[in-house]
């Protein structure tokens, strides 16, 4: 059965007529063949002459007949030429196979396939090691100056006394005493004007000057340091001349202080009254014990006109 090479048509750009075939040449152009045709039924002929193929390779034994390979059976015999009546009429056999024809044009590439489906994620990788340490930033615009810190004179320094255990005053020079054994039931405290520091101090002026009802004492034992009480100041203390009477109230405590021991004494002055800042939509801030604007917001004209800048107002500049 003679084979027959079917070619699928595509439309590409290029020149010739509808019996060529179509084949690249070397600048990469497509365009029809004059050696390479194909006949009214299709047939491909090279050169002028139908393109013979191989006869089929299985073993058998083949001959042409019909242009086409027809096995031969056994028995059968092959004639080379048919007899005549002695005018030369006779048809003589297939000739020999003639040799392979050239190697057809490659085809047009076909169009890509769907792409595979993602494999699996590998497994991670090692950690890197740790890069080098950045360079130090520069260092931030000084912020604005914070609220003013309360008079350091309104808290009295850990000043050194003796306690004693007796209940009834006056008190020694250097010591401090309750009015009540049960520390927390104590309502007066006995404390001499002179410490019991090395260089002894006299307190009388500071208590004149400084201490008011609402301040409060504390009072610890200076090597047992959960051994303390705390009394506030509920009336005006009494100047007894070598010492001062405290009217106070118990406000709480550690374990009590017994025995003799030194005891360390101070004194926290009550806070005063903080008025509310302007509610004008400004951000305040605490400046000489008064509420000044955090910062001021002014063009940059008005910036410049100003004669002396304040080194502890912010500035924003606005357009």
């Amino acid at each position: 059965m003679n084979e027959q090479l079917r070619f699928l048509r595509k439309a590409v750009e290029g020149k010739g007529r509808a019996d060529q075939v179509a084949v690249f040449s070397d600048s990469g152009t497509i365009g029809g063949s004059e050696d390479l045709i194909l006949d009214s039924k299709g047939k491909l002929l090279n050169l002028r002459k139908a393109v013979v193929t191989e006869a089929p390779q299985d073993g058998k034994v083949y001959g042409r007949a019909n242009a086409g390979w027809r096995e031969v059976k056994g028995g059968a015999t092959v004639i080379g030429g048919g007899t005549g009546d002695g005018d030369g009429d006779g048809e003589g056999g297939d000739g020999t196979q003639g040799p392979p024809g050239p190697q057809g044009p490659q085809g047009i590439q076909g169009p890509q396939g769907v792409q595979g489906i993602q494999g699996p994620q590998g497994v991670p990788g090692p950690e890197g090691i740790q890069g080098p340490t950045g360079n130090t930033g520069a260092t931030g615009a000084v912020g604005p100056q914070g609220e003013a810190g309360a008079d350091g004179s309104a808290y009295g320094a850990a000043l050194n006394y003796m306690f004693n255990t007796a209940t009834v005053p006056p008190p020694a020079a250097g010591g401090v005493r309750l009015n009540h054994a049960t520390q927390n039931l104590a309502t007066a405290i006995y404390l001499n004007y002179i410490t019991n520091d090395t260089l002894a101090i006299n307190l009388k002026n500071y208590f004149l000057a400084r201490v008011k009802v609402g301040d409060t004492f504390y009072i610890q034992d200076k090597d047992a340091p959960t051994k303390w009480q705390l009394y506030e100041l509920t009336g005006a203390f009494v100047d007894n001349s070598t010492y001062v009477t405290l009217p106070v109230t118990w406000r709480s405590g550690g374990s009590a202080i017994t025995g003799t021991p030194r005891v360390i004494m101070s004194r926290e002055t009550a806070a005063s009254a903080m008025s509310e800042a302007p509610n004008d939509g400004v951000a305040y801030a605490r400046k000489s014990q008064a509420w000044a604007p955090a910062f001021v917001q002014l063009t940059q004209a008005a910036y410049d006109a100003l004669g002396t800048k304040d080194p502890n107002t912010l500035y924003v500049i606005i357009a």
